[in-house]
């Protein structure tokens, strides 16, 4: 089957597409939370993913932003963290590492620069201004620059991934609602590391968004699947996170568990 027609097929099935097309397993809450990515809404899906560490929350991120660009002609993909220039991000790190391992050579598609991926036409050329999908990209920026990308459209939908949520500045998400049903989706994800700001107030379902969590216990080294992403959190990590800082520390609550800690309010 061609990559075309792979894309085609699995535009609405996003497990399969990461399944065929990157060459990845996703365990049963990733295939959930990317189900309810595609499902049809009036309104634009915005999700707040908290999560504690080794949980994939990066991972889902990246297959997530692949299958929108790929199955999504003329899309923007713009994924961005704090503080971090676009070419040591860990999210655009684990987008252009699906892409060098795709068994289908996915990365024959697309021109790879340290801060975009870019589609190619079928003459292996850059879509250029005037022509069909000027702007069909996935662009990783710095999340303090967000503002840049105020007011741009895209022909295949705008799907804007902020990792690291909880430490970026009020003014982006300003910025990002300011678009309204421009940004067709958005996902933020992020460890809980306090109990106040915006990404806080999102995970708790506020301005829209739809919380969702992903504990260590959510992983395959618990749920026994028989198969998961690499580099996982495992049931020795989570032991001793729990002989050294206990069950009710705020590390554990927050790195094992994907809760807030709700003294974090009260400091």
């Amino acid at each position: 089957m061609s990559f075309d027609a792979l894309n085609e097929k699995h535009a609405d099935q996003p497990y399969l597409w990461a399944k065929e097309v990157l060459g990845v397993e996703l365990y049963s809450v990733q295939k959930r939370l990317l189900e309810e990515l595609q499902s049809p809404q009036d309104e634009p899906v915005r999700m707040a993913i908290r999560g504690g560490v080794a949980t994939g929350k990066t991972f889902l991120g990246a297959v997530a932003a692949l299958h929108h660009f790929f199955t999504r002609p003329g899309s923007l993909v713009i994924c961005s963290s704090p503080g971090q220039l676009p070419s040591s991000q860990p999210l655009f790190g684990e987008i252009r590492s699906l892409l060098e391992r795709s068994p289908v050579r996915a990365f024959e598609q697309v021109r790879v620069r340290h801060d975009e991926i870019r589609m190619l036409d079928a003459d292996g050329e850059e879509y250029a201004d005037g022509e069909e999908y000027p702007e069909w990209k996935i662009q990783a920026i710095l999340a303090e620059r967000f503002h840049a990308f105020e007011g741009i459209l895209s022909d295949g939908g705008t799907f804007v991934i902020l990792d690291n949520a909880a430490e970026i500045k009020n003014r982006t998400f300003k910025t990002l609602l300011s678009q309204g049903h421009a940004v067709e989706k958005v996902m933020l994800i992020s460890a809980p590391y306090s109990s106040d700001g915006f990404f806080f107030n999102a995970a708790q379902g506020e301005k829209g968004f739809r919380p969702h969590k992903i504990s260590a216990f959510d992983t395959p080294a618990f749920t026994e699947e028989s198969w998961a992403p690499p580099g996982l959190v495992s049931k020795a990590w989570v032991s001793s996170m729990e002989n050294e800082h206990g069950k009710e520390s705020a590390f554990y609550t927050g790195m094992v568990e994907g809760e807030f800690q709700e003294d974090d309010r009260e400091t």
